[in-house]
């Protein structure tokens, strides 16, 4: 079965749009159902947070959060820093932790879910 794209919101950039396009072609012919929901936002700790992409599949559920700077990116600690010299703060671990909620709010639905990877 081809991958199912869930569009919940308009792309933010191009990158967006561009990594949701591949990954839809990848998945579509990979085996299994898989589902790609794009730019929705979920509600978490009495926050709402846009997610650019979450993958749903036979092997697990998938947080993914796309940039698209140009040039070499480096990391010092915590921080990126692009090309232009600017810095921004690591998402990594911002995106680990929305993971971790996701796989809690999972879990408040259904025991078995909470054996979903996340």
């Amino acid at each position: 079965m081809p991958c199912k794209h869930l569009r919940r919101g308009e792309f933010v950039t191009d990158g967006e749009r561009l990594a949701a396009e591949a990954i839809h072609e990848f998945l579509s012919t990979q085996a299994g159902d898989w589902f790609l929901l794009t730019n929705g936002v979920l509600s978490m700790a009495r926050q709402q947070r846009e997610t650019d992409q979450i993958l749903v599949g036979p092997t697990g559920v998938f947080v993914v959060d796309v940039k698209s700077f140009g040039g070499a990116v480096r990391a010092e600690g915590d921080r990126w820093i692009l090309a232009d010299g600017s810095s921004r703060r690591d998402p990594v671990g911002e995106v680990g932790h929305l993971a971790g909620q996701l796989k809690g709010r999972l879990a408040q639905f259904s025991a078995s879910l909470s054996r979903v990877w996340v």
